[in-house]
């Protein structure tokens, strides 16, 4: 995403779930959580809430959740010349990281099911 400010706060990330409808809030929080934990700063549903994808392939009765990130391109990549920056290896490292303890998270709570694109 372009870079993101909402009353002179920047936001690396926005978590969107479709303001609940398609991702288990004690999931969205755990992310937030962690993104958080990493020195990221986080907004929800603002002004990203997750569109097609959301909504499409989420069922949280079935468990499935659908979240949708998205990363603020200053993090991982010059915007004039769109060539990766150092932080891009920082920020791959913590997403892997991340999707490493979303996996643990979820297994230890039952959500056993994702939608991905």
């Amino acid at each position: 995403m372009p870079p993101f400010r909402d009353d002179n706060k920047k936001y690396d990330f926005v978590l969107g779930n479709n303001f609940g409808k398609s991702c288990d809030k004690s999931l969205i929080n755990f992310i937030k959580e962690e993104l958080s934990a990493m020195g990221y700063s986080v907004g929800c549903n603002y002004p990203y809430s997750g569109g097609f994808i959301t909504s499409y392939y989420s069922n949280l009765e079935k468990k499935i959740d659908t979240l949708q990130i998205e990363v603020d391109r200053d993090l991982y990549m010059c915007s004039k010349s769109y060539k990766k920056t150092f932080g891009f290896n920082d920020l791959k490292k913590n997403l892997n990281s991340l999707l490493y303890k979303v996996s643990d998270f979820s297994i230890k709570n039952q959500r056993k099911n994702f939608a991905a694109e």
